[in-house]
């Protein structure tokens, strides 16, 4: 009952908001929803999170800021889901099709009607310059069913599907093999070395996109 609660203020909210941008009035009052809004997402996030998670229209984004306590690196990484996600899936595998990921995942998508595409945006670092970046994931699964891939999978439910091959990012810096380093939980447990100093980096903020 609590984690419902924590949803439908957080609908309401939502609808405060876009009625306002609608209005195309963003005054003091508005700014106060949408801060009250983020701190429901983020100071509930994961209660709200396990309770959204099982619908398959869950959209949920998060990010970061990270600062380097000991230079002047400092930046913004976005990641997870948004509203448009059901688009963005749908662009990411006409892309596929069209062979701009190479000719390897054109293949595995298409032979396999059971195949789907990992289009979640997670937070990749290189081991070599330490660069960071945020990547769309791009990862095959395959579905335990043989059923075929609906119109946008939700790959949060990970149950009834498994792994046939995940992506590998390259750094645009290097261009050594990135390592994701996971999702809002992993990243506030992981000690990420900065790509200027070496020191390792803090957080200065969180933040609630979408």
């Amino acid at each position: 009952m609590l984690s419902i609660a924590y949803c439908a203020l957080e609908v309401y909210l939502r609808a405060a908001i876009l009625l306002c941008l609608w209005r195309r009035r963003f005054c003091v009052s508005c700014k106060t929803l949408y801060r009250l809004h983020c701190c429901v997402i983020m100071n509930y996030g994961k209660t709200v999170f396990q309770h959204r998670r099982t619908e398959a229209d869950c959209t949920v984004g998060f990010g970061i800021v990270m600062n380097c306590p000991c230079c002047d690196y400092s930046d913004t990484f976005l990641f997870g889901v948004g509203m448009m996600f059901p688009t963005e899936y749908q662009g990411i595998v006409e892309d596929v099709v069209s062979g701009k990921y190479g000719a390897e995942w054109k293949r595995l998508l298409e032979e396999d009607r059971g195949a789907v595409i990992h289009a979640g945006k997670a937070l990749y670092q290189c081991p070599g310059c330490h660069a960071l970046d945020t990547r769309t994931n791009l990862s095959i699964y395959t579905s335990t069913s043989g059923l075929p891939a609906k119109s946008y999978w939700p790959y949060w439910m990970e149950s009834g599907y498994t792994l046939v091959k995940r992506y590998e990012h390259k750094c645009s810096v290097c261009s050594k093999t990135m390592i994701q380093v996971g999702d809002s939980e992993e990243i506030e447990q992981a000690e990420l070395p900065c790509q200027k100093c070496g020191a390792k980096l803090e957080i200065a903020d969180r933040i609630c996109w979408d």
